[in-house]
């Protein structure tokens, strides 16, 4: 936990996890589980790999409905994907989209960087 710990204020988040405990999570809370995205693929302290990084939003992330924060968090995924395929022009229009709807969401403006 400690590992991620810095990765909280890096991306604007309350809660980040490893893909590990997320996966443990969707065991424990059936699918589809809490509300969560994921963030980025990075290097950790003491990992020879790199981990998956998964924000947890709760119930209401990002400040808005379940519904809303969930639409959000599948558009910044798929924002993701298109940025590791090296779709650039598809990753950043998406992003937008998500910045236009949030523009406090610090992981999107990450992003865009």
């Amino acid at each position: 936990a400690s590992r991620l710990e810095g990765l909280c204020k890096y991306f604007g988040a309350s809660i980040v996890c490893s893909e590990t405990t997320f996966a443990a999570l969707l065991e424990e809370q059936g699918a589809p589980g809490p509300l969560c995205r994921r963030l980025a693929h990075v290097q950790v302290k003491g990992r020879q790999e790199p981990v998956w990084v998964y924000e947890v939003l709760g119930d209401a992330g990002l400040g808005h409905s379940v519904s809303a924060a969930s639409g959000l968090a599948q558009m910044y995924e798929t924002a993701l994907g298109a940025f590791h395929g090296r779709r650039f022009c598809e990753a950043e229009a998406l992003i937008d989209a998500v910045l236009q709807e949030c523009p406090q969401d610090v992981a999107a403006a990450r992003l865009k960087q």
